[in-house]
């Protein structure tokens, strides 16, 4: 047969049972891990650095490439927007985190 067959001593899909076989006393299912909640801000701040440095270096640029600035540009606003909006989310966090 040609390329159908799998290699002697590979397992296939068909080999592989479908559910694990019950184990003595156990359900075989983990309590569900806590959400991650980390701190935001850090995020904003990078995003925030990646488009001014892309800013400056587009800058020599500028006249033959505005779009490329002015993308620099509208991500550094919305950056600012969203350092903003992250701070008083993380300000949250924390006094949620202490309530706990």
């Amino acid at each position: 047969m040609c390329c159908l067959t799998a290699p002697a001593g590979m397992r296939t899909l068909v080999d592989v049972p479908k559910t694990a076989p019950p184990s003595e006393g156990k359900t075989g299912l983990r309590p569900a891990p806590e959400p991650l909640d980390p701190p935001m801000t850090p995020f904003v701040v990078a995003g925030l650095v990646a488009f001014t440095v892309a800013g400056l270096a587009v800058l020599p640029w500028r006249d033959s490439h505005p779009e490329w600035f002015w993308t620099c540009v509208a991500g550094d606003l919305w950056g600012l927007v969203g350092l903003v909006t992250m701070r008083r989310y993380d300000r949250r966090r924390a006094a949620r985190r202490a309530a706990e």
